[in-house]
């Protein structure tokens, strides 16, 4: 009898045992492998990094020492990293370009199975950047030239990725020379494998705040054979942001073109953040300027500008030069209609003048120093069809404004107000020797309705009829309260056929008492005159009345008396007579504060006419009108 067959059942569980046991072992085994594979290994063979070195060396000029340890990982791409390394130009003796920080290089798997060394992606973190300190410095010009050329090359050995991380830059100002750092900086250079175009995406730590930048779509190979390249570029830094986008070329043929648009939400933190000085900055805040753009000589040319400030729109061409490190800006702008209203507010602000009802304490000590607001050039010539002041509506002005270093020209060619034309000129100059500032002004008005004008104001029509006036005064001071207590010029003002209601001079010239303020013949009283005229001298702020008439049908005035402009206080003594003599039968004063000035009967005998010195017009009537000042905290104007 033949042995009787051994059972499936017993025998195939061992054999299952003895498979998965194997195949665990295997999987684990490989695992191991792929672990230890992807794990960096630290070596300390010098002929790996000889190897890259030689190839750093070869490919893009620049030499490589350690005295750190080496790690090599084979997955998921084989890479070495490399600390404490130190970079030099040419040669190990040559300048330095980087120390410090790691060095990580992923190498290419082709050329690795080819038996050779080539470079897919390069990194430094933690490194110590030195760029060039002078103008003469070149140690980065070969380097670049070559990382340059062999990124955008459609060689197969191109790297496709350049980065830095965590590095301390360390560069000169174009500026002023000056030696700068910038902390936590990031840079990356990619390209994909199918074309030549690259994408540099940089971010940094200036003065403690982050500015970020992306450049893209530059083809490298063109712009080194002096061809033209498409670029996109996008930036921003504290209180602004900037995008642009169109080609540059560079070499011998250097261009750049295109459009751009700047947008700032603090034009003077901006600034101060980076270091740049244009003209007026501590006037201006939020803007947005945007063109067309071309580069000229070293000079921004902007044909199609486009400028959003204080909620004007305003368009021309201009253009920005910043040659010698001072910008200078010249521009053309026109507007439809525009308010300077908050450009008033600022710069009453910055000479401290902010309304009557500010204490003179506040102000008179102001600086007028120009230094902060001529730190640039500017020419600036500027039209509107109409033109808002506050409450005054003013049309088709020209005007210009120059600043150069220490000075300061605004000029109003042409501007028409309620039926008349206004110009002027204001020249602001750095005396020099500390003596402080030297201001001259001069301007004159002719056919302005006096009474649409009290109108614009909000003030009752108490003065009717076509004004025209002059006037011209200098000053030099340090502060704003010596600027006027310093002032010397004149002033005229003459009109031509007018009227004053509230008051009845002929009235007053019989009978004062009769004709006090409130009673029933000047509520109702008028005075239509021929012609009124007053001229003031003034020196050291002191303003006297020279000359002072007014004749009408049956009475005659005339003026005498003070102004001060520091104290903003008038007296002035008026003389009232019949038509035919000079001989003043009646005498007034007319004295206080700008904001308060009371008209009252000087009158000889007390009995005659009731009590001396009788208020004859109201309080209110001569007050110089409330708006006329804008309040501090006014950023525009609505009729």
């Amino acid at each position: 009898m033949s042995p009787r067959p051994s059972s499936p059942e017993l025998i195939e569980p061992v054999r299952t045992r003895t498979g998965t046991g194997a195949r665990v072992l295997a999987v684990a085994a490989l695992g191991a492998g792929v672990v230890a594979a992807c794990l960096p290994w630290s070596v300390t063979s010098p002929r790996l990094l000889a190897m890259v070195a030689d190839d750093l060396a070869r490919s893009y000029g620049i030499a490589l020492t350690a005295d750190g340890p080496t790690e090599i990982a084979l997955l998921p791409f084989p890479r070495l990293n490399v600390s404490g390394t130190r970079l030099t130009a040419g040669g190990p003796d040559g300048a330095i370009l980087a120390e410090g920080g790691q060095l990580s290089l992923q190498l290419s798997l082709v050329a690795l199975a080819m038996g050779r060394i080539d470079l897919d992606a390069v990194s430094l973190d933690g490194a110590a950047v030195t760029l060039p300190l002078s103008e003469t410095d070149d140690r980065w010009h070969g380097p670049m030239e070559r990382i340059v050329r062999r990124f955008g090359s459609e060689a197969e050995s191109r790297p496709l990725r350049l980065g830095l991380t965590r590095a301390t830059v360390t560069v000169r100002d174009p500026r002023d020379g000056a030696i700068q750092t910038v902390s936590d900086v990031t840079l990356g250079l990619t390209s994909p494998f199918w074309g030549t175009r690259a994408e540099i995406v940089a971010r940094g730590i200036w003065r403690e705040r982050d500015a970020q930048l992306r450049l893209s779509g530059l083809d490298l190979p063109a712009l080194l054979d002096g061809r033209v390249s498409r670029f996109a570029a996008t930036a921003s830094w504290p209180a602004a942001t900037f995008d642009a986008k169109g080609s540059v070329a560079l070499g011998a043929r250097y261009a750049v073109s295109g459009h751009l648009r700047l947008a700032s939400q603090s034009l003077p933190e901006m600034l101060d953040w980076s270091g740049v000085t244009v003209a007026l900055a501590p006037l201006l805040d939020a803007l947005v300027v945007e063109s067309d753009f071309t580069t000229e000589a070293g000079t921004l040319i902007l044909p199609r500008l486009r400028v959003e400030m204080g909620g004007n729109r305003l368009e021309g061409a201009g253009s920005l030069a910043l040659a010698g490190g001072r910008p200078a800006i010249q521009a053309t702008l026109a507007a439809e209609t525009l308010n300077i209203a908050p450009l008033v507010r600022d710069l009453a602000t910055a000479f401290g003048i902010e309304g009557d009802a500010r204490p003179a304490s506040e102000w008179t000590g102001r600086s007028l120093s120009l230094a902060a607001a001529t730190m640039g050039d500017l020419d600036l010539r500027l039209s509107a069809a109409e033109t808002r002041v506050g409450p005054l509506l003013v049309e088709d002005v020209a005007a210009g404004l120059i600043v150069r270093s220490g000075n300061v020209e605004a000029s109003l060619g042409r501007a028409n107000l309620q039926g008349g034309t206004l110009k002027g000129r204001v020249v602001l100059g750095d005396a020099g020797e500390d003596r402080g500032t030297e201001v001259k002004a001069q301007g004159a008005f002719e056919g302005v309705d006096l009474g649409a004008l009290l109108t614009a104001f909000g003030e009752e029509r108490w003065l009717v009829g076509p004004a025209k006036g002059s006037f011209a005064m200098d000053s030099r001071a340090a502060t704003m309260g010596d600027l006027v207590a310093n002032a010397n010029g004149r002033a005229g003002l003459a009109v031509e056929g007018g009227t004053i209601s509230g008051l009845d001079l002929g009235a007053l010239l019989q009978r004062p008492a009769d004709a006090a303020a409130g009673s029933p013949q000047q509520r109702i009283g008028r005075t239509d005159f021929s012609s009124a005229a007053v001229t003031l001298r003034f020196k050291d702020g002191q303003g006297t009345v020279t000359q002072g008439r007014l004749a009408a049908p049956t009475v005659a005035a005339s003026l005498a008396g003070t102004i001060s402009l520091d104290r903003r206080h008038l007296d002035i003594r008026a003389g009232l007579s019949p038509a035919e003599t000079e001989v003043p039968l009646r005498q007034f004063g007319i004295t206080g504060p700008w904001d308060a000035i009371v008209v009252r009967a000087l009158l000889a005998d007390a009995s005659e006419a009731g009590p001396r010195g009788l208020a004859v017009m109201k309080p209110d009537l001569l007050r110089l009108p409330a708006k006329a000042a804008l309040p501090a905290t006014a950023r525009s104007y609505a009729p």
